[in-house]
């Protein structure tokens, strides 16, 4: 059976976010042109269960309850497609990714893939004006969105993605902060952008001969660094391009605790940023690794003075571990 696109949305102990990313996601024109797999990664019952059951109240049709063979539930919910799949361990958000593009593609044919955080929401033309923009512009093989904070919709998160220092590996996102006021003065009139490093992972589609030819998402990473990852692999293939149309509301670290207010964020994003940044900079630019590592310094300092010390000494030890992962000689 053929879908023109296959969303690929991963959830990790955020099930209310999940079903609410599935509400919004439904209502997309063209709904019934898509079909969703939802992987749960939390190796939790109880959260399988309240996913689950929260699906099922939703849908207007239940084609298949999960049982014992390993397929996934289907189900429908108004005009799209869902797929519900229980991961047998969490191996990240690339596993997930990738896990939930295995699953679709057993019974659909899809020409493009959406991954979606579970804790983003569409506007109802976003999905497919992003794959209008990449048929619009055939040398691009990756699309992404304009991102607003949520519940501060007023604000700005990134223009489609991140502009990327090679010489530190910092990444921040194009026109953060900027008002909605802000927004539509400088892009107003505009279909299409091409001023990102790569595409921000909270809402990014890429074509599926793209995913095809490089082999799917890098699980190595286990988090961050995978859609840098995918850009540089891709990047021989064609560009990025933003669609000023496709406007997504974000929450930024709900289930990582990236989403502070203080100068780090938790332990466990702490340190893997490091290590990300260690093993991007060692895969494909290796004569900037003394900057990379200037920076990464930087900012252990910076959290040792703000008294942030426990995320301040994870990232010395992801720095360590991303260093390691390399020497061992893993591949790409």
């Amino acid at each position: 059976m053929n879908k023109s696109i296959g969303v690929l949305i991963v959830n990790f102990k955020g099930a209310d976010d999940t079903l609410q990313c599935l509400e919004k996601l439904a209502l997309s024109h063209g709904s019934g042109d898509m079909v969703a797999c939802i992987v749960d990664n939390s190796c939790s019952e109880s959260e399988w269960d309240h996913l689950v059951s929260g699906v099922r109240r939703r849908a207007i049709y239940i084609n298949k309850k999960s049982d014992t063979d390993g397929a996934p539930e289907s189900l429908l919910i108004g005009a799209l497609s869902v797929l519900l799949y229980k991961a047998p361990k969490n191996g990240g958000f690339a596993y997930g990714c990738n896990m939930a593009k295995s699953v679709i593609a057993k019974l659909f044919f899809c020409e493009y893939w959406l991954l979606l955080n579970s804790d983003a929401f569409v506007d109802p033309g976003a999905v497919i004006s992003m794959r209008d923009t990449l048929i619009r512009n055939p040398d691009c093989k990756m699309c992404g969105a304009v991102l607003w904070d949520y519940p501060n919709i007023g604000r700005v998160q990134a223009v489609g993605g991140v502009c990327y220092s090679e010489l530190t590996g910092r990444g921040w996102n194009l026109d953060a902060g900027i008002s909605a006021d802000q927004f539509f003065e400088k892009y107003s009139g505009k279909l299409d952008g091409f001023g990102v490093s790569y595409i921000s992972g909270a809402c990014l589609m890429i074509t599926a001969t793209a995913w095809d030819a490089v082999g799917g998402m890098s699980e190595r990473y286990f988090l961050y660094g995978e859609e840098l990852d995918l850009a540089y692999r891709a990047k021989e293939l064609g560009g990025s391009v933003v669609s000023y149309n496709a406007n997504v509301y974000h929450k930024v670290g709900s289930s990582i605790g990236t989403g502070k207010s203080k100068s780090l964020g938790s332990k466990l994003s702490e340190f893997y940023l490091a290590r990300s940044k260690i093993m991007i900079c060692l895969s494909y630019r290796p004569s900037k690794i003394v900057g990379v590592i200037a920076f990464i310094i930087f900012r252990f300092a910076k959290g040792i003075l703000g008294g942030e010390f426990l995320p301040a000494f994870s990232i010395i030890r992801g720095m360590l571990a991303g260093i390691f992962y390399n020497l061992r000689g893993d591949s790409k």
